[in-house]
């Protein structure tokens, strides 16, 4: 399977720390990664206009083997999009939880792109309940994302070259 991983330069050699950002992760600190070339395309595109001295940004491109991974150690984490609620849980406590940890080398699941992240803040504001978020959701075309969180977990991921 092809992942793919957005940013500002190529990362051959991914690293279990992600850099320090403004607000928490989805699934914790770690590498970030979709099935998805235009979910990377668009986070390219979304820190351009965030960032005037981003660049143009590099689609770094990986391959898995799933067989490997289910064959393997790895503690995973597996989301699925047609039972949202332990997503929303898990995405939530990370995003608001300051001790909160987790022991999973591997956490795939959808992503909270802009209009999920709308959303979780209606959410955490109050304005709709836990129901309501997850009903609205639904509505999305949700991209997936792999969170490597540790060095055990890259050592599956092989770099395929990249892409502007």
């Amino acid at each position: 399977m092809k992942l793919y991983h957005g940013g500002a330069n190529p990362v051959p050699t991914p690293l279990p720390e992600s850099p320090v950002r403004n607000r928490p992760l989805d699934f914790g600190s770690g590498f970030y990664a979709t099935t998805s070339l235009e979910q990377a395309q668009r986070w390219i595109r979304l820190r351009r206009e965030q960032d005037a001295k981003f660049g143009n940004g590099v689609v770094s491109r990986y391959v898995i083997n799933e067989a490997e991974i289910e064959s393997s150690d790895l503690k995973v984490l597996r989301f699925s999009k047609d039972n949202l609620d332990p997503w929303f849980d898990f995405v939530m406590a990370n995003r608001h939880t300051k001790a909160f940890t987790h022991d999973y080398d591997l956490v795939i699941g959808p992503v909270a792109n802009d209009k999920v992240f709308v959303t979780l803040t209606l959410f955490e504001q109050g304005i709709i309940d836990k129901f309501m978020a997850i009903q609205q959701l639904k509505t999305f075309v949700l991209w997936d994302q792999y969170l490597f969180h540790t060095a055990k977990a890259l050592k599956y991921l092989r770099f395929d070259g990249t892409e502007e």
